[in-house]
């Protein structure tokens, strides 16, 4: 059970993530096909050229943030999303990968802003 000081915490990241998502996520890719090159042949690249994954990933963050304290509106999206990880065989040791190069994305484009 998540507890209400993480969920005000998650929530109240919504408007940043609102305003700044997609370069977040754009950043993020970077890093991590800049330090996990193997996994780049997991994703269409292009999808990450026309910008269309970094701006998915987007919205399912924010969608995150806004509905951390109602879990079934997310049930749709965390389906594809997981369906989309088992067709392109993601593996249980590659999501600390994507929250590391998320949360280094997130103070690189937050750094910027100040």
């Amino acid at each position: 059970m998540v507890s209400q000081q993480t969920i005000d915490i998650v929530k109240s990241t919504a408007p940043v993530l609102e305003k700044n998502g997609q370069q977040i996520t754009t950043r993020m890719y970077e890093i991590m096909f800049q330090n996990h090159p193997e996994i780049r042949e997991q994703f269409n690249m292009s999808a990450q050229a026309d910008g269309s994954q970094p701006a998915r990933l987007a919205t399912a963050v924010y969608s995150y943030a806004t509905h951390i304290d109602n879990l079934p509106a997310l049930k749709s999206m965390v389906e594809n999303i997981a369906h989309r990880h088992v067709q392109t065989h993601v593996t249980p040791e590659q999501y600390p990968i994507v929250g590391e190069s998320l949360l280094q994305a997130m103070k690189d484009v937050l750094r910027q802003k100040k």
